[in-house]
């Protein structure tokens, strides 16, 4: 059986039923409608739902529960749970696309995906100085007091 998402920009992916379930706001809507042809992805653009990769390939793993959210982080490194390919994938992803995927990740319940982003933008600034850290997001410079009574 196969569901077709809708996204704000009124894109639509056909996918099989147990990818479309990787999405908790998808999957909470077909267990309410069960003869919902199409659902409707809020807050997630067509080009976000590209996300459906992710799903495509973590089919066969476990649910993970709708819980833990925000995310804490843990006070101790942990080994990486990532797969190669979620490396490979997610790296090759352009900046704005990585934070809309994080965003449509959040709200979307996806927390391994949403802790694979954050992880990648974490390696992004680790190490980089305050000014590294601003060029990098092309974050313009804060105004200084004295620039600000002028």
């Amino acid at each position: 059986m196969s569901v077709v998402l809708v996204s704000t920009d009124d894109s639509r992916y056909t996918v099989e039923k147990d990818i479309g379930m990787r999405i908790n706001v998808v999957k909470y809507r077909v267990e309410l409608a069960k003869d919902m042809e199409e659902i409707l992805v809020p807050k997630v653009s067509g080009d976000v739902l590209g996300m459906l990769q992710y799903c495509k390939e973590h089919r066969s793993d476990p649910l993970v529960p709708d819980n833990g959210f925000p995310l804490v982080p843990s006070p101790t490194p942990l080994p990486s749970p990532f797969s190669e390919w979620d490396t490979k994938w997610i790296r090759e992803l352009e900046q704005n696309m990585l934070f809309e995927l994080i965003l449509a990740a959040h709200y979307s319940k996806m927390k391994p995906l949403v802790e694979l982003g954050c992880t990648v933008v974490a390696d992004l600034v680790k190490g980089k100085t305050p000014q590294e850290v601003r060029d990098l997001f092309r974050v313009p410079e804060p105004k200084t007091q004295s620039a600000c009574n002028t």
